[in-house]
């Protein structure tokens, strides 16, 4: 079923194609030519019958014969290898006879190579828009003749790459004939792909270095720049700019008008003087050189004396203040516009030179630089993902290599702030090094990374700035708070006087250290939410050093309730205002805790009675939790899980839209890749558990065929969840849907759920609780509109309407207790999973899982989209935990309705209106 439905995708994907390339013409940037052309290739007219040669390549049978032959060998011995295959010479003893040829006879040799390389492409794309034509493109690629060309391709093309790149040292004469031959080429075979460009660029710096820069090669190699200049192709556009580095050109720096950033930039060049423009310039091109994200000792050496040129500290001044636009994204479009973050790839080159020309500027404001500029480049954008892979991945590579102490706290606290994948493995990469250097374990960083500066005391300080003292005092929302008590001693919000100016550094370092404060307390509390997969459990004075008393950890660690595991006894405490650890009674711990070891408490290991006592306890003292503890949702094995013995169905049959499901997944450790309508295997949604050498899996799959611009599938399905040996050959399914099966076809056996600790099962099913109940399509009002016609419609109407979750029935059940405190009590009730709303229009049922609102006698549904203003109004009641939006939208509906006459929003008044009799 699965290959019917593929061969028909291929045809419906190859009619589709076969119009696109008949209908549509391709641009012509050649200002000596009005014709645009219409094929893919404009140079099929100059294809004969026998092999062609452009003028710098003579007809030379010998090679030609050679050439053969080394085809012929590498048939014989079966390589077969792709574009990216590391070929070496060692597999063909024809390759090595060929590279000690002398320099003439080798040019000749390459020339007469890369032209057949040429000659065999424009055969190959023959081939394809001959299948093209008939029908038959998604065929043609199995044909005998089109395989044996595409492996001939192959084998010319890694030859003349090699020779140039390990053996030719040409005279100027020869590389010029080779010049002369990539110049004759047309901007279709102006690609790393079609033609050795590296190789050849990386020939010209070896004879500028051997023999210097004759005026001629100079001519020539700007030739070939302008022909370079032309290529479509990213790689070699960006050779373009090394060579124009290695001819010492003083031309100016290609940076594009339209983004934030670089508009500083060019504003910046404008106003200075000439030969401080031409400094800034040739140090410009040479960060545009900058290929990887990571430079080599050449290009550092070169980079030194460009930078001492305009001096290290005006240009990271100058620098600093472009990247202060870095996140704006483009000046020449609207708000909302799907390219509006969208950057030039030549700028992504400059950003990361400028970065590397930081490197040996070793300070913690730099780090800090670093840090900001990295998650800024992290950040995803819509319909471009990550900003820059790039930026991000040189900011924690010189992160990981600087010395400061503040990089290990920065690495970890954008561990969790990061989402993007690759982004993840370079943290870790550089992460682990670092803190191997600094003397700290592995297992150990999240724990002692963490820096108290600049508090003295959980949740404040108090830093004597010359005669005056800065008071940080951190909020109930972790936000920290600066005021002053100046020479006077009387306390004031603003910054004295004599602080801004006799103490500018100190007052810049203490406003520095408050803004990564901030980030470092949501960091701690997402850490501390984490806890509960890693297990964990310490000794007290441990405990009471890393956690309870650490300025910073302190501030939400105060607010967890913490279990005190004895030999015979367990308890459970709170950090009360007395600074004592209680119950919640009230009553102290004994101080024979002070023997136990510690553990952060799970409402899984604990009664129902004491379950409730503690949401009790933090509601009425109206403590704020870093997340969800006493009132966080547990998942039993229900009695179904444990007859189907391996899986669990409980999230199964549910429709999510994917890109909100596939953040959430990163939000909470688990690893996904988007499901796109390609032919592909991707494993599903997984969590590793390495400490249990465990993996959890989640099967999800496309649900329908819609999908965005570049293909993703807009929604999905879920189906099982089960638990894996960690290092278990891994299941993948199509990316279209279908069966997930063992790529090795060695099926391994899934764990019991039964053995499972009831603490991991829990936590895990949390997590999918938390993906279907968030990105469920049962959230979306605007559904309803879709109609019965929709193939999920049903699903929207089981999902929106259903029966609660656990996330829904401790919403309901926090609900009952905060909803008889708020002005509308008496119009309020609960009925089943629904809340009621007595308005002066009407009576409205609000479901508690989803927020979706039905107005009564009727049923009818009512179409509320939810709107800032309904989620940031705030509201007469305490919630006790950060997170839930949709309870705040439940109680925003919820006040709205219960005041009806005053709803002047169109929209809704005429549903309202619409049925009243």
């Amino acid at each position: 079923m699965m290959a019917k439905r593929d061969i028909e995708m291929k045809k419906i994907l190859a009619n589709l194609l076969t119009l696109l390339f008949d209908h549509v013409e391709e641009p012509n940037n050649d200002d000596s030519s009005n014709t645009a052309p219409t094929h893919r290739n404009p140079d099929k007219e100059q294809v004969a019958s026998s092999f062609p040669l452009p003028d710098p390549v003579n007809p030379d049978p010998e090679l030609e014969t050679l050439l053969d032959d080394f085809i012929t060998e590498q048939t014989d011995m079966g390589a077969d290898f792709g574009y990216y295959s590391n070929f070496s010479l060692k597999r063909s003893p024809l390759a090595t006879a060929m590279s000690k040829f002398p320099s003439e006879k080798l040019t000749r040799l390459i020339l007469l190579g890369a032209q057949r390389v040429r000659y065999l492409d424009q055969q190959l794309q023959e081939l394809e828009d001959k299948a093209r034509e008939e029908k038959l493109w998604y065929t043609c690629t199995d044909k005998p003749e089109y395989i044996s060309l595409k492996k001939n391709r192959s084998y010319l093309h890694f030859l003349t790459r090699l020779l140039i790149r390990l053996r030719y040292s040409p005279e100027e004469s020869d590389l010029i004939s080779l010049i002369r031959w990539m110049c004759c080429l047309n901007k279709n075979d102006i690609s790393n792909f079609r033609a050795p460009i590296p190789e050849v660029v990386g020939a010209i710096e070896k004879i500028i270095e051997r023999d210097g820069l004759s005026p001629t090669l100079a001519a020539e190699c700007r030739n070939l720049n302008v022909k370079l200049k032309q290529s479509r192709d990213p790689d070699s556009r960006n050779l373009e700019i090394y060579l124009a580095s290695l001819l010492d050109t003083d031309d100016r720096v290609d940076i594009r008008p339209g983004e934030a950033w670089s508009d500083a930039v060019l504003a910046d060049l404008n106003t200075m003087g000439p030969e401080e423009r031409k400094k800034w310039n040739r140090f410009l091109l040479h960060c545009e050189t900058l290929l990887k994200s990571q430079p080599d000792k050449k290009w550092i050496k070169k980079m030194q004396p460009l930078r001492h040129q305009i001096g290290s500290q005006p240009m990271m001044d100058l620098f600093k203040s472009w990247m202060a636009h870095y996140p704006k994204g483009r000046n020449n479009t609207k708000k909302g516009d799907p390219f509006e973050f969208s950057m030039s790839y030549l700028h992504h080159n400059i950003i990361t030179g400028m970065l590397w020309a930081c490197a040996d500027q070793d300070s913690p404001d730099l780090c800090r630089f670093f840090a900001t500029v990295a998650e800024q480049a992290y950040t995803s954008v819509r319909n471009i993902g990550p900003r820059s892979i790039k930026t991000g991945n040189a900011c924690v590579q010189l992160l990981g290599q600087s010395r400061c102490n503040e990089a290990l706290t920065l690495l970890t606290v954008l561990r969790t702030r990061v989402r993007a994948k690759p982004g993840l493995a370079c943290i870790e990469k550089n992460l682990i090094p670092l803190a191997r250097r600094m003397g700290i374990p592995e297992d150990e960083i999240d724990e002692l990374a963490v820096p108290a500066y600049p508090l003295t005391h959980v949740g404040g300080a108090s830093i004597p700035i010359g005669d005056c003292h800065a008071e940080i005092s951190v909020d109930t929302n972790g936000k920290p708070q600066l005021s002053w008590i100046n020479a006077k001693g009387k306390k004031q919000k603003s910054v004295p006087s004599e602080v801004k100016q006799e103490f500018s550094g100190e007052l810049k370092e203490l406003k520095a250290s408050i803004g990564d404060l901030q980030k470092l307390i949501a960091a701690q509390k997402i850490r501390l939410d984490k806890l509960y997969m890693a297990d964990k459990t310490w000794d007290y004075p441990t405990w009471k050093e890393r956690y309870l008393d650490h300025p910073v950890v302190g501030i939400p660690a105060r607010n967890c309730i913490w279990s005190f595991l004895g030999n015979s006894e367990t308890f459970s405490g709170i950090h009360t205002e007395e600074g004592l650890m209680a119950d919640f009674r009230g009553q102290p711990l004994p101080d024979s805790i002070a023997t136990f070891q510690v553990a952060l408490w799970h409402p899984m290991t604990d009664s129902n009675a004491n379950i409730m006592g503690w949401r009790k306890w933090v509601e009425e003292r109206e403590i704020l939790q870093p997340f969800r503890q006493a009132h966080r949702e547990i998942y039993i094995l229900s009695d179904t899980e444990k007859k189907t013995i391996t899986y669990s169905n409980r999230f199964a049959a549910q429709v999510v839209k994917q890109h909100q499901f596939n953040s959430l997944c990163g939000v909470r450790g688990w690893k996904n890749s988007l499901r796109l309508d390609v032919d592909n295997e991707l494993p599903p949604p997984h969590l590793p558990i390495p400490h249990l050498n465990l993996r959890a899996e989640f099967t999800v799959e496309a649900a329908g065929e819609d999908t965005n611009d570049v293909g993703s599938f807009l929604y999905l399905s879920t189906d099982q969840v089960r638990f894996y040996p960690l290092n278990a050959p891994m299941r993948t399914g199509h990316s279209r849907g279908g069966e997930f099966r063992s790529v090795k076809g060695d099926e391994a056996s899934p764990v019991k759920l039964s053995e499972i600790p009831e603490v991991i099962f829990s936590e895990v099913m949390r997590d999918i609780d938390l993906f279907v109940n968030v990105s469920s399509i049962g959230n979306d009002p605007t559904w309803f509109d879709r109609g019965p016609e929709d193939l999920r419609f049903h699903f929207w109407r089981a999902q929106s309407l259903g029966s609660l979750s656990e996330y829904g029935k401790i919403r309901l059940d926090l609900l009952t207790r905060i909803v008889p405190g708020l002005s509308i009590a008496s119009r309020c009730s609960f009925s089943t999973d629904f809340l009621v709303v007595q308005g002066d229009l009407g009576t409205y049922k609000i479901h508690v899982g989803t927020g979706n609102v039905l107005k009564m006698p009727n049923e009818q549904f009512i179409c509320i989209v939810k709107s800032g203003r309904l989620t940031k109004e705030k509201h007469p009641c305490f919630i006790p935990y950060e997170g839930d939006d949709i309870l705040t939208l439940i109680l925003s509906k919820a006040l709205m309705l219960a005041n009806d006459t005053a709803i002047t929003d169109p929209t809704i008044l005429s549903q309202i209106n619409s049925r009243i009799e």
